[in-house]
C-alpha cells in the first residue's frame, strides 16, 4: 500500500510535458508556475529558461521575463534562439538606456546574418526617438530575410526617414506600405504621411490621409489634430467657416488627449484669429502650467508618430 501511494504521487508531479501542453493550449499562467517549480529544482536548465521567458512573454509580461532569458543567454551565449527571445523581451518592455543598446548591439554577434536582433534594437531605439541610430539598424535587419515583422520594420523605418529629413524617400516608402491591405488603416503611417503632404503644402492630399485616420479610428486624438492644422493653413486667409472647423476638430483632439499641450497649442491660435480671446488665455494658462511641471515646453500632436 505504502509503495502504490508513493507511485501515485510521483504521478502526480507536474512534468515538463504538462507545462509544454498547458503553453500549447494558451493556459500560460498554469505554464509558468510548472515552468517555475522546475526551475527551482534545475536552475541551470538553458530550454526551462527558455520556456519560462517565452510563456512570460506571451502573458504580455516581457519586463518579467528578461531574468530568465538573460540567464539563459549567460549559459548558452551561442544560442541564436535565446538571444532573440531576450532581445524581443527587451523591446517590447522598452528596456532602453545606453547599458541596453551596448548590449543588444554585442548580442547580434549570437544571430549572424539572422536580423532579428538588429530588427528588435531598431525598434527600441526608434520607440525613445533616435531616428538616425533606428535607420542604421532597421536597415541591417532589412538587409536579412528573416525577421518576425518586416512590415513593422519598413514602417518604423519610413516614419523615421522622415523624422530625420528625407521626406522625398519617407513619402515613397509610406506610398508603398500605404499600398498594401495591411496597413490601410495603419494610424501612424497615415499620419506621418499627412506630415509630410502638409509640410510640403499639399493640404488637399493632407486632408485625405488625415480623413483616412479618423475614418480608421474616429477617437485618435492625434488624427484631429492634424485635421485642424490642416484646416488652419497659415498661408491662406484666415476664412471663418474653415477657422471654426479647425475649432471643431482642435477641441476634439484636446478632449480626446487631455494632457496633452498640442492641441491647446493649436486653439490658442484659432481662438486668437476668432477673437475669443478669453479662451485663448485659459489654453494658454494650461499650457504655461504644463510646461512647469514637465520642465520644458513641447508642441508634438497627441499619439503621434515620434
Amino acid at each position: 500500500m505504502i509503495a502504490l501511494l508513493g507511485l501515485l504521487c510521483l504521478l502526480a508531479v507536474d512534468t515538463r510535458s504538462d507545462a509544454d501542453t498547458l503553453f500549447s493550449q494558451g493556459r500560460y499562467a498554469e505554464a509558468a508556475n510548472i515552468y517555475l517549480s522546475l526551475i527551482k529544482a534545475s536552475p541551470s536548465d538553458t530550454s526551462l529558461l527558455l520556456s519560462m521567458g517565452q510563456t512570460l512573454r506571451a502573458m504580455h509580461q516581457p519586463r518579467q521575463a528578461i531574468p530568465f532569458l538573460l540567464r539563459d543567454t549567460q549559459l548558452a551565449p551561442k544560442d541564436g534562439v535565446s538571444a532573440r527571445a531576450l532581445a524581443a523581451a527587451m523591446q517590447e518592455a522598452n528596456e532602453f538606456s545606453d547599458d541596453s543598446v551596448r548590449f543588444l548591439t554585442k548580442l547580434t554577434e549570437s544571430d549572424p546574418g539572422g536580423g532579428e536582433i538588429w530588427y528588435r534594437l531598431g525598434l527600441l531605439v526608434y520607440q525613445n526617438g533616435y531616428y538616425s541610430a533606428a535607420l542604421d539598424d532597421l536597415d541591417k535587419a532589412l538587409g536579412s530575410m528573416a525577421i518576425s515583422d518586416r512590415n513593422a520594420a519598413e514602417s518604423a523605418r519610413a516614419i523615421s526617414l522622415m523624422q530625420v529629413g528625407r521626406s522625398d524617400d519617407a513619402e515613397q516608402a509610406f506610398r508603398g506600405l500605404l499600398a498594401r491591405p495591411a496597413n490601410e488603416k495603419n494610424l501612424d503611417l497615415l499620419l506621418a504621411y499627412a506630415r509630410v503632404l502638409y509640410e510640403s503644402g499639399r493640404y488637399e492630399s493632407a486632408m485625405q490621409m488625415a480623413d483616412r485616420a479618423t475614418a480608421a479610428d474616429a477617437n485618435n486624438a492625434s488624427a484631429h489634430f492634424w485635421r485642424a492644422r490642416i484646416l488652419l493653413q497659415e498661408d491662406q486667409p484666415a476664412q471663418q467657416d474653415r477657422l471654426k472647423a479647425a475649432e471643431t476638430e482642435a477641441e476634439r483632439a484636446r478632449d480626446l488627449a487631455p494632457g496633452s499641450p498640442a492641441p491647446r497649442n493649436l486653439l490658442i491660435r484659432i481662438y486668437q484669429k476668432l477673437g475669443r480671446s478669453e479662451d485663448a488665455a485659459r489654453e494658454a494658462d494650461w499650457v504655461r502650467a504644463h510646461q512647469i511641471l514637465a520642465g520644458a515646453p513641447t508642441d508634438a500632436p497627441p499619439g503621434a508618430t515620434r
